[in-house]
């Protein structure tokens, strides 16, 4: 893996992950997201992904972000051809944002880059839910119901720093 942290004198590491949009028939599976008060306080709407840990294939991150956070079994995994997202963190996490882990994470890694798949979504397997206290709840929508809450977010999410990740994911959604 390569390493942009160069691009601002720092010696932490890129956290490599991904994100997947799930189809299920003909609607789009969307994590619904709890607040992290006080920069976020509402629920919000995300895909599902997660950091690729050392030795793991992609596709294997897939099937075990969308166990643990979703609890559910995930098949037919295809990389979308887009260009992954790079977001680093040199001003983004000077303050706090309200949760433990995206604070943590700040301190860990110089940002992340995030590459995007599409699956389809195959049954419920609860047997890894909420093993790394990702516990979150979906919602199905129609590919233009998503498309659009997903543009809202881009345009009027509360925490402005992260808004470059919702355009991508709207980016992604396009690409299908």
């Amino acid at each position: 893996m390569i390493s942009l942290s160069h691009l601002f004198e720092t010696k932490l590491p890129l956290r490599y992950r991904v994100e997947v949009i799930i189809k299920k028939d003909d609607k789009i599976l969307l994590s619904v997201v709890p607040p992290y008060p006080p920069v976020v306080t509402k629920q919000y709407y995300g895909l599902p992904g997660g950091g690729i840990e050392t030795g793991d294939k992609t596709t294997e991150t897939v099937q075990k972000e969308c166990m643990e956070e979703l609890g559910i079994k995930v098949k037919n995994i295809k990389q979308i051809k887009l260009q992954p997202f790079i977001q680093l963190h040199k001003e983004a996490f000077q303050k706090k944002t309200g949760s433990e882990k995206i604070d943590s994470r700040g301190q860990e890694y110089s940002g992340y880059h995030t590459t995007y798949y599409v699956a389809d979504y195959d049954k419920i397997d609860k047997s890894q839910y909420g093993k790394d206290d990702d516990e979150m709840k979906y919602q199905l929508f129609s590919y233009d119901e998503a498309l659009k809450i997903l543009k809202d977010q881009s345009i009027n999410f509360e925490d402005k720093k992260r808004l470059p990740l919702f355009k991508k994911r709207v980016e992604a959604l396009k690409s299908l």
